[in-house]
């Protein structure tokens, strides 16, 4: 009782806090998403040939994730599987459902015309302390197992990881992202457009996009804007320079006697109406 709201509340205690009968556990639209960043250029910082850079290695990842278990694991039931690399709450989203379905036959065939079959190593970084990166890619470990990948974690402080990220100097990381506006051109400038941050430090460039992107900043057709946003999204989520993992709620609390508050899908709380009923 000593506060009237709180927001991240951790996944693991939303069923906790729902059963009890003074508070009201929110879960609010969000465009939140919950992925993994490849980095798919040909050569690692420290010169070593890289098979992320392979499009086939990266689908065969994401076909041997079973999102369904990452969120009941991860996310304690608390979400749902990506449809693309934007959220199905952006507008002028396409998707597929299930994207990237899990399939470990499907995973294997690209993997074998990648000859990339008979196994290889992938690192992660994780936030060091983290819980959910913790959670998330010892997951990622059982279920690439079977590929003959080896996962190794390499923990690391939010400074270093922000840092290494910014030098390109990676190989997989742990990431979510949330829209600042309402529109598909603000994720897809970072995600997909290389010029603003050589594609979200990924090194995914496809011409087909940036020309795409390009021509969308200037169409004024709402149905010709979307139709280039789909097959920008077409393009990209079969390219998969991301691990597709799950879109996640806002999570708040609020005491029973908390009425009209709101918080907004890019996360914003509205306070406007937010009053204490006695």
């Amino acid at each position: 009782g000593e506060v009237d709201g709180a927001e991240f509340i951790p996944y693991s205690r939303v069923a906790e806090l729902k059963g009890d009968s003074n508070l009201d556990m929110e879960l609010f639209p969000s465009t939140k998403v919950n992925y993994l960043t490849l980095n798919v250029r040909p050569k690692l910082k420290d010169g070593t040939d890289n098979p992320l850079a392979d499009a086939k290695v990266r689908q065969a990842l994401n076909y041997a994730l079973d999102k369904q278990a990452l969120i009941k694991v991860v996310a304690f039931d608390v979400g749902k599987p990506m449809q693309s690399y934007m959220s199905s709450s952006t507008p002028l989203f396409h998707g597929t459902d299930p994207l990237y379905a899990f399939d470990l036959a499907k995973a294997k065939a690209p993997l074998k015309e990648a000859g990339k079959d008979g196994g290889f190593a992938l690192t992660a970084m994780a936030l060091a302390g983290s819980a959910d990166d913790t959670a998330t890619l010892s997951t990622m470990q059982q279920m690439w197992a079977p590929l003959g990948v080896k996962l190794s974690i390499e923990q690391a402080d939010n400074a270093t990881m922000v840092s290494r990220y910014d030098a390109d100097d990676f190989q997989i990381q742990t990431g979510y992202w949330t829209d600042d506006i309402m529109d598909p051109s603000e994720i897809t400038s970072y995600f997909a457009y290389f010029k603003t941050t050589e594609s979200q430090h990924s090194g995914y460039n496809e011409p087909t996009i940036q020309d795409l992107f390009e021509q969308s900043g200037k169409e004024p057709d709402k149905g010709k804007r979307a139709d280039m946003y789909a097959k920008i999204q077409d393009i990209y989520n079969t390219a998969a320079p991301i691990v597709y993992m799950f879109e996640s709620p806002y999570t708040v609390a609020l005491r029973k006697s908390v009425q009209g508050f709101a918080q907004i899908p890019l996360g914003q709380n509205i306070f406007m109406r937010a009053h204490i009923e006695k």
